[in-house]
């Protein structure tokens, strides 16, 4: 009563009533953060399922969605990273380029360096689709030098090997993977063992590249994963061209394409060039004429 007369209750009462407001009003503001990022992983799992699903279309628009509901720098970051790499595989360098321009400055931001060097590996990833070798080379010894995880490093180097077998100097790409092989037993990749494939494909080592393409299908089965099955499937089509057993080669190229439609992906080029010289070693003139304009066809609407 006494704290009443003298006015010091209302007062009191005043701040304890701002107090729980404002209480009131953060649980609120939190609340509808976390609202927001919960939307925001919906939207990146939808994006992910219909990628899957060959649905190239949606899958950019569910990560579009994704973008406009977070205030998360971590999840930004990541949903940007997937956008770039589908941008990546349907050929438009530019577009991807800039998604991963944009991970780059925000893990820069936040000083984590795992996120810089998968940034940097990711931009090393455009400039070799673009075949930039060179410029993807320096963007992979960028995310080297930093301290990143082991997988981080192991991710890196692999591009960076296939970089190198793509400048033909396998030597030094083979050294690179020999470097990370004895990683693969604690955790196996199917994007490593098709590397090291290709690159003895390029030397005409079959017996090396058809070991290393059969670990890395397994994979695949057992994952279900089609997406890399595709780059897989063609390298098991590179490795019976190259020891002429052609129907075999024909067959695996051909399951290949048909994954390559579903997932839009732009880089095919040994297909193109070698599907028809298959057809021609055949004598079947009229499907290496039809597979040729069919090719072109498909990298024209790619390219659209």
């Amino acid at each position: 009563d006494t704290a009443i007369e003298n006015g010091t209750g209302s007062m009191a009462a005043f701040i304890y009533v701002g107090a729980y407001l404002f209480q009131t009003y953060l649980k609120a503001t939190s609340a509808y953060a976390v609202a927001k990022t919960n939307d925001a992983k919906t939207y990146r799992d939808i994006a992910r399922a219909f990628y899957q699903q060959g649905k190239i279309d949606s899958a950019i628009f569910y990560y579009q969605k994704a973008l406009a509901h977070t205030d998360n720098k971590e999840l930004e970051i990541q949903i940007r990273r997937s956008y770039g790499l589908i941008y990546l595989n349907m050929g438009f360098f530019a577009l991807a380029q800039e998604q991963h321009f944009r991970t780059l400055k925000t893990a820069v931001e936040l000083k984590d360096s795992t996120q810089i060097a998968l940034s940097y590996l990711n931009l090393g990833m455009v400039a070799r689709g673009a075949n930039l070798y060179d410029k993807a080379i320096q963007y992979y010894e960028k995310g080297l030098k930093l301290n990143s995880n082991e997988n981080v490093k192991m991710l890196i180097k692999n591009e960076f090997g296939q970089a190198l077998t793509q400048k033909k100097d396998h030597y030094k790409a083979i050294s690179i993977f020999h470097e990370i092989l004895p990683q693969l037993k604690q955790s196996p990749s199917s994007a490593v063992y098709n590397s090291v494939g290709n690159t003895f494909i390029e030397l005409k080592n079959y017996d090396s590249a058809f070991k290393y393409a059969v670990l890395a299908l397994s994979i695949d089965e057992s994952a279900n994963d089609s997406a890399s099955m595709m780059w897989n499937w063609q390298l098991m089509g590179k490795y019976y061209f190259g020891i002429n057993e052609l129907s075999k080669a024909k067959s695996f190229s051909h399951s290949a394409l048909r994954l390559n439609e579903k997932f839009g992906t732009e880089s095919f080029d040994w297909n193109s060039v070698e599907l028809p010289k298959l057809y021609q070693l055949m004598d079947d003139i009229y499907s290496a004429e039809h597979n040729t304009d069919s090719l072109l066809w498909l990298k024209d609407q790619q390219a659209m």
